[in-house]
């Protein structure tokens, strides 16, 4: 996993979200959003699954954040991780052919993963929203001095675009400093699933001795 990139579009007072659902209507961004994540891995937490209509994307590795289990049947596309390391480490697993790393939302996704996020697709939404109430906390980023910002697309508002909107890349000035946390926590997750699977395969072979014991002796009879 070269990068991880968070993907928000977002209004000035920090609303992402209003009744698990986007607060505006811009056809254009969702076209970006698209094509910046078609063919690439997702992540992305429960409630986002929900919105969703609890489906995954398609033509993207979902990768889906949750406490609970059997969310939905697992595929090669759509996976369920139960942690935010667990999360790295079952997309660092995708398919060659899933070239980049998306983390989608919410806002709880972008607090948590924010550690390992070393480049922003920010889409800056000219509206309003009263009645948010999911927020991207722009405070993730820190210093402003180790980020490089660079505008890379806008749209007036239109019959597509309800609001006018500007898209800004922000990358980190210490990309490798990320690299080596997102490693570190891929490590952690391997080492425990293998843990787990070690215990669960001690557990089923300590059972033997006692099913056999079960069995009647038909010696004794």
């Amino acid at each position: 996993m070269k990068r991880l990139t968070s993907i928000v579009a977002v209004n000035r007072e920090g609303v992402i979200g209003c009744g698990n659902t986007l607060p505006w209507r811009l056809k254009t961004d969702l076209r970006f959003f698209k094509e910046q994540t078609l063919s690439n891995v997702i992540l992305m937490g429960r409630r986002t699954f929900d919105s969703l209509g609890k489906k995954c994307l398609p033509g993207r590795c979902n990768v889906v954040i949750s406490h609970s289990f059997n969310l939905f049947p697992e595929t090669e596309e759509c996976k369920a991780a139960y942690g935010i390391e667990d999360g790295l480490f079952r997309a660092s697993l995708a398919p060659r052919r899933y070239k980049e790393t998306f983390v989608i939302g919410g806002a709880s996704m972008y607090e948590q993963f924010a550690p390992y996020v070393d480049r922003y697709l920010i889409t800056m939404v000219e509206k309003g929203v009263p009645n948010g109430d999911t927020f991207f906390d722009q405070g993730l980023l820190g210093n402003p001095d180790n980020w490089t910002l660079e505008k890379i697309g806008s749209a007036p508002q239109s019959s597509d675009d309800e609001a006018a909107f500007t898209i800004f890349e922000i990358s980190s000035r210490t990309p490798d400093d990320f690299l080596k946390r997102r490693m570190a926590a891929i490590e952690n997750a391997r080492a425990a699933s293998m843990t787990q699977r070690s215990s669960k395969s001690r557990s089923s072979a300590g059972t033997q001795p006692l099913i056999h014991a079960l069995q009647p002796n038909y010696s004794m009879l």
